[in-house]
């Protein structure tokens, strides 16, 4: 018996030990070619970190992120998940990733993440200095988008604390999250809203714009009963918010389906999709919005994004997206902040036009920061202060056709004090901007720390 014990005890803890040994002496990964991911990078110990308790929370991240096997144990996850995959009619699968998280931690470019500085758009740039993209990358965005007319878009969000909302169905190619109503924090949302707006100026005009997601519009019709209308959704929302301006973002994009509107393997919209947005929110905020053709564009290839990270399905690998971009037509600047007095600045760009980070979403402001800063040369004296997640970041580059200064502020990455900010810095307008998920769980919670 005593040697069974042994025996037992032998072949747990051998493992361990030499998991633990191979994991100090090996290489650590920077890639992971099974996510399509950068992963996290050993953080270095300093008193600060050590007592604020982030340098747990980062090295606890890192050594998940670089764990021995990692890929391999993650096709083995992958392989047992696939038993819980149902596959029905006409190409469609429904997947249970587990829990998704709907509001997410944010991204943004690191160093690197950029070629060169002659590669992307300048931050302080003019449209004469963009050069236009080539015809062939122009002929590949043509095809491309006709292509997309035949198949349908994506969606899989981010949040944390939140309940799992189901599963992710992909249709073909393309994967989309299915949407549930949370009306207790939708509520908390809009009360949220409205309690920023009584803290602001009465000059400050306030506007909220909800964000509808692929599966609203391309998911087949007999599906429709998986998930929950996101435009009762917002129909509620709005109907709840006092003295803030609703934008009916929903039925700008509705008519434009047949367009390139949502990538197939990541839960974002794309740019052209944000533009339909756009115009939504020109038409409440009273001004004209700039035409689509106007803008010099170009495309970055090989984009393989978050929900193809939830579901790790061949097929959405296989079918990469391409991010179409729209060059700003005006000169503009800038720069991201750590802090609300707005010093030490970081140079960012409006649209940078290659990015060596898989995520290729980045590209749009350099994803999210706390807070950040875009003076155009339009010297109307007018500024706009957008609040945000990830949704908004391919949104911001059109709003700076319409004023001198766009400030953006991201409150998953830290805390402003907004009154303040928009006393401080004469702000006209407040943009918050969500989409459905984000909206339904919990994100308010970060604008609730950043008010008086």
């Amino acid at each position: 018996m005593k040697r069974l014990y042994i025996a037992a005890i032998t072949l747990f803890l051998v493992p361990i030990f030499a998991m633990g040994f191979i994991s100090l002496v090996d290489q650590d990964a920077t890639v992971s070619a099974t996510e399509n991911r950068n992963l996290k990078e050993k953080p270095s110990l300093t008193f600060q970190t050590l007592f604020d308790g982030s340098f747990a929370k980062d090295f606890e991240e890192y050594y998940s992120d670089t764990f021995p096997f990692r890929d391999a144990f993650m096709n083995v996850n992958q392989g047992v998940r696939s038993l819980f995959t149902w596959k029905g009619e006409d190409d469609v699968t429904i997947v249970d990733p587990g829990q998704i998280d709907h509001i997410g931690a944010g991204e943004h470019l690191q160093d690197g993440d950029l070629p060169d500085s002659s590669s992307s758009e300048s931050s302080s740039s003019s449209p004469s200095s963009s050069s236009a993209p080539s015809s062939s990358a122009n002929a590949s965005s043509e095809s491309a988008s006709s292509q997309e007319e035949a198949s349908s878009p994506v969606e899989v969000p981010d949040d944390t604390e939140v309940d799992n909302h189901g599963g992710v169905i992909i249709v073909k190619d393309r994967a989309m999250e299915l949407f549930s109503l949370n009306e207790k924090k939708l509520t908390s949302y809009t009360d949220t809203l409205n309690k920023m707006k009584t803290q602001l100026p009465s000059s400050t005009r306030v506007f909220n714009l909800l964000a509808p997601t692929s599966v609203e519009f391309y998911s087949p019709s007999k599906y429709h009963s998986l998930t929950q209308s996101q435009k009762g959704a917002f129909d509620l929302a709005y109907s709840q918010l006092q003295d803030v301006i609703p934008v009916d973002a929903y039925s700008a994009i509705a008519p434009h389906t047949d367009e390139y509107l949502y990538f197939r393997t990541d839960h974002h919209w794309t740019a052209r999709g944000a533009y339909y947005a756009y115009t939504a929110f020109a038409k409440q905020a009273g001004f004209t919005p700039v035409d689509i053709n106007d803008f010099e564009t170009g495309q970055i290839d090989d984009f393989v994004g978050s929900l193809y990270r939830a579901t790790q399905a061949q097929v959405l690998k296989d079918n990469p997206d391409y991010v179409e971009y729209f060059l700003p037509n005006v000169e503009n600047e800038g720069k991201y902040f750590k802090s609300q007095d707005m010093t030490d600045g970081i140079t960012i760009h409006a649209v940078a036009t290659k990015v060596n980070s898989s995520n290729k979403y980045l590209c749009f402001i350099s994803g999210d920061t706390l807070l950040s800063r875009f003076t155009t040369g339009v010297k109307n004296g007018k500024s706009i202060l957008v609040i945000k997640e990830s949704y908004g970041n391919a949104f911001v580059p059109w709003l700076l056709n319409h004023y001198e200064n766009v400030y953006v502020c991201d409150p998953r990455q830290g805390t402003i004090n907004i009154p303040s900010f928009v006393r401080d810095n004469n702000v006209d307008d407040v943009l918050a901007i969500n989409y459905a998920f984000s909206a339904c769980s919990g994100f308010n919670k970060y604008i609730d720390k950043c008010l008086d």
